[in-house]
């Protein structure tokens, strides 16, 4: 799906075909929250107002921007050894899974982007996104979450080379102490320039 397409669907279709087309699902029964217009910019505490933007074009002619996003106290994981499912509840309060897009504005194929490339800053704290369940029982693989907007072992991954207008779609999930309103992307570790400052994609909601 090229840009024009994905600005298509956003104008017709609004949140549940936008989360169909970042992860390939069928939408789902639940509303995922996605990226809109606002009345006005947010603020973030510590960042000036020059490192914050709804999408971000690097020097590379690489556009970052956010799809899809959901919080939850708990994942369901099927249990081998029960053959049933269970419960895993995050370390910290919270998970919080994101699906991101990088759009290719240039006319050279982009690299891979991988999910550690980003961080997540929520009131003046950045998150890694976690590699695997906080448990010594349970794996991503174990995940039995069905949703477009749950937290799912497709958050996590890598694009492969993007084309010239074309996009690649990578996510995280990411253990957090608190359920956000304000929140943005680190998309630093992604550019193949390194920035005067951070650089920060946001979403509310």
């Amino acid at each position: 799906m090229n840009r024009r397409q994905l600005l298509q669907t956003v104008g017709a279709g609004g949140a549940a075909s936008v989360a169909g087309c970042l992860s390939g699902g069928d939408g789902g029964q639940s509303q995922p929250q996605t990226t809109g217009e606002t009345n006005s910019e947010p603020s973030f505490s510590g960042l000036d107002e020059g490192q914050v933007q709804e999408t971000y074009l690097s020097e590379s002619l690489a556009e970052y921007g956010l799809g899809t996003w959901v919080t939850q106290e708990e994942v369901r994981v099927y249990d081998e050894s029960e053959d049933d499912v269970a419960f895993v509840e995050p370390a910290n309060g919270w998970f919080f899974g994101v699906n991101f897009f990088v759009y290719n504005a240039g006319g050279e194929e982009l690299s891979e982007r991988r999910t550690e490339d980003f961080s997540l800053y929520i009131d003046g704290t950045e998150y890694d996104p976690i590699t695997d369940l906080p448990s010594d029982e349970f794996a991503f693989e174990d995940v039995r979450e069905y949703f477009d907007a749950a937290i799912a072992p497709d958050y996590v991954g890598s694009t492969e080379t993007i084309r010239p207008d074309s996009f690649g779609f990578i996510g995280g999930i990411f253990d957090i102490d608190t359920d956000p309103t304000e929140w943005a992307i680190n998309v630093t570790g992604a550019l193949e320039t390194e920035p005067d400052q951070d650089q920060y994609v946001y979403a509310t909601g």
